[in-house]
């Protein structure tokens, strides 16, 4: 082999040798920022994940507030029905002692006359 051939080929091997630890910069360079997404990927994984938890505990305390919430309602219609149904059964006691007075005045009277009628003498 020639002295050009030689110069020739390690010139080529030189080229080449340039070409491929600039493609090895570029591999380096993209790596970096694979390895960079891969980091951010993983962290925003974490941050969902606590999301999740947290967002689960959130809607846990939710469903036991609306629990209480249906318990207090439940509650306080069973105590408004208890409200009107003794208002009702106050009125109804008022009506039978009205009706019981009523009756009695009648009573009387009718006893007072029927009195009178029979011992006129008495009553006069």
């Amino acid at each position: 082999m020639t002295n050009e051939a030689i110069v020739q080929k390690i010139t080529e091997h030189d080229q080449r040798l340039t070409t491929v630890e600039k493609d090895q910069d570029e591999m380096k360079s993209e790596l970096k920022e694979l390895k960079e997404i891969s980091n951010n990927t993983n962290m925003l994984a974490v941050e969902m994940k606590h999301m999740r938890e947290t967002t689960d505990t959130q809607l846990a305390n939710l469903n036991t507030s609306v629990a209480e919430v249906k318990s207090g309602q439940n509650n306080l219609s069973k105590e408004l029905t208890d409200l009107k149904n003794a208002k009702d059964k106050e009125t109804a006691q008022a009506a039978r002692k009205i009706l019981w007075i009523a009756v009695g005045a009648i009573a009387s009277g009718c006893i007072g006359f029927l009195l009178a009628q029979a011992f006129p003498n008495i009553f006069k």
